[in-house]
């Protein structure tokens, strides 16, 4: 019998890990060699249906309809655009823009982003205080 011990430390506290290994236990696993037999036969399915796949103009803007509902259909694509950023790509290339205009955009894009971020944090902080009943 084996013996590793890990220690971890967490917002000041230090935490004891132990795990005991079984110098007789079987080597091994018959469940992990079933997952990995399963993962690879998978992996080869996946990839052989890739290199099958033809990429044309239409091959990411492709919607299987099933029973015949087309509104279903068109609700996927549209989804599946959005997630694409299509939308907001076709809107934002409408007209010309000049680059200081662009610029300022994209500065504007990142100051938000950042922003976002950091009252994320702070609103986190503030849960965490009031978890601790402070």
């Amino acid at each position: 019998m084996a013996a590793i011990r890990f220690n971890s430390t967490s917002e000041g506290r230090t935490w004891a890990t132990s795990i005991q290994i079984d110098a007789h236990a079987p080597k091994s696993n018959p469940i992990m060699e079933n997952i990995d037999a399963l993962w690879k036969r998978h992996s080869e399915i996946f990839e052989s249906e890739r290199l099958l796949t033809a990429r044309d103009a239409y091959s990411g803007r492709t919607v299987e309809i099933q029973g015949g509902d087309i509104a279903l259909g068109a609700k996927m694509l549209d989804k599946m655009l959005a997630q694409n950023g299509v939308p907001r790509d076709w809107f934002q290339n409408r007209r010309h823009k000049q680059k200081g205009d662009e610029r300022r955009r994209l500065k504007s894009l990142r100051h938000r982003r950042r922003f976002k971020h950091e009252v994320g944090k702070m609103v986190q902080l503030v849960q965490q205080i009031r978890r601790r009943g402070s």
